[in-house]
């Protein structure tokens, strides 16, 4: 080799590293008592022909979104999203999808080199179906420690696509849904409180503003 091809094998060389680098697909570690909000770590594709199954969306070139919150605006298409984990957790790890306007929403888990549906609904579909009872869509996920795991999304919604991901282990997400639970507990305890005061008030004065 003379000067000028090893300087090419050299360049070719560092050119496949970074190109490699840029497109590895990053992965979460999630350990007990954490939750990890997943909006920088997503990938998304639009599949604009609406069509494609999980196979063929493998194949194609997903987006890497690097936002806190996936953020679409409206889109009439179907948008797939993925995102890799390692379970460090004993317990089974938790997600969880912020937002209860997704009309139709297909859930995958790969690992092993198998495929498995863990879910297919949306709030079009009957409440009672969902895996738990949540206004919001939350999933068990049943991930083997220590190995990585790669989860599919398949979302339509006719609103706004802003989806927050967010993975827990079992730790975190019981303590998110107490506080959660606490919140809205008192919210509505102030509500009930103002609505008895009023009809209490009104049934002395008979004022219909009350």
């Amino acid at each position: 080799f003379n000067m000028n091809c090893i300087k090419h094998l050299l360049f070719a060389c560092a050119f496949t590293f970074l190109a490699s680098v840029t497109v590895a697909q990053p992965v979460a570690r999630i350990s007990q008592g954490q939750g990890t909000n997943m909006g920088p770590l997503l990938e998304y594709y639009v599949d604009s022909s609406k069509s494609l199954d999980l196979e063929q969306v493998k194949q194609k070139q997903f987006t890497r979104s690097n936002a806190e919150i996936l953020n679409l605006a409206n889109l009439p298409f179907d948008v797939w999203i993925r995102f890799s984990l390692v379970n460090e957790d004993d317990d089974q790890l938790y997600l969880e999808l912020d937002n209860a306007m997704i009309e139709n929403l297909v859930i995958y888990e790969t690992g092993n080199g198998a495929n498995s549906k863990i879910f297919e609904g949306g709030f079009i579909k009957p409440f009672r179906e969902r895996p738990i009872r949540s206004e919001n869509f939350q999933f068990h996920l049943k991930m083997e420690k220590g190995k990585v795991h790669t989860s599919y999304i398949k979302a339509f919604s006719g609103f706004p696509m802003m989806i927050p991901v967010t993975v827990s282990s079992k730790e975190s997400f019981n303590w998110q849904n107490q506080r959660h639970n606490i919140f809205w507990g008192l919210y509505m305890g102030i509500i009930i409180f103002a609505f008895i005061y009023n009809l209490f008030i009104y049934s002395s004065v008979r004022e219909k503003s009350y």
